[in-house]
């Protein structure tokens, strides 16, 4: 998840036009962490043993991931791509 992050903000540190140019490598990188952050919290790699709570990592995970999915979408409109 770590190298997921680390690769997007790698992204995003080049400017608006590059950070454009690669919005489909971005939204697969999203689709990573989400994946393996559902697995980590499955697996109680994160210490959550409960399955409540698990469910509700789950869904906040989820959450994030498609918020960034509608701000990087967005932008995209907002820049005619």
């Amino acid at each position: 998840v770590a190298k997921d992050h680390m690769a997007i903000e790698n992204i995003f540190a080049v400017g608006s036009a590059e950070a454009s140019s690669r919005a489909t490598q971005v939204e697969g990188l999203l689709n990573e962490i989400k994946n393996q952050g559902t697995a980590l919290i499955q697996a109680g790699g994160l210490g959550v043993k409960n399955p409540k709570s698990q469910q509700t990592f789950t869904q906040d995970l989820q959450g994030i991931v498609n918020l960034a999915a509608v701000v990087l979408a967005d932008y995209q409109l907002a820049k005619g791509n």
